[in-house]
């Protein structure tokens, strides 16, 4: 039996860059006393310089996967940045 491990590795990296670019709009507490730590912002050209870097990693390259866990440190970051009662975008429509 063939391994399908191969057809992993492209939805992953998909992940991890879409996850940098939807990170792209993220910002601290306005409130200067959050004890969040900040979500450094990356331009345009950072982001379709870092998604064409990870198309041309190596398959099975580690770092696929660290991005993705990096994906998921700015999501809980911006999650803790903002006030408690404030709503969130649906994820799957992005509708309030």
């Amino acid at each position: 039996m063939q391994s399908n491990a191969k057809c992993w590795r492209l939805p992953a990296a998909v992940l991890g860059i879409a996850m940098l670019w939807l990170s792209a709009c993220a910002t601290g507490g306005s409130d200067g006393q959050s004890s969040c730590p900040p979500v450094v912002n990356y331009s345009r050209a950072e982001q379709v310089r870092a998604a064409e870097e990870v198309a041309a990693l190596p398959e099975g390259a580690l770092i696929i996967g660290w991005l993705a866990d990096y994906a998921v440190l700015r999501e809980q970051t911006r999650t803790c940045a903002q006030p408690p009662n404030q709503t969130q975008p649906d994820a799957v429509s992005g509708h309030w």
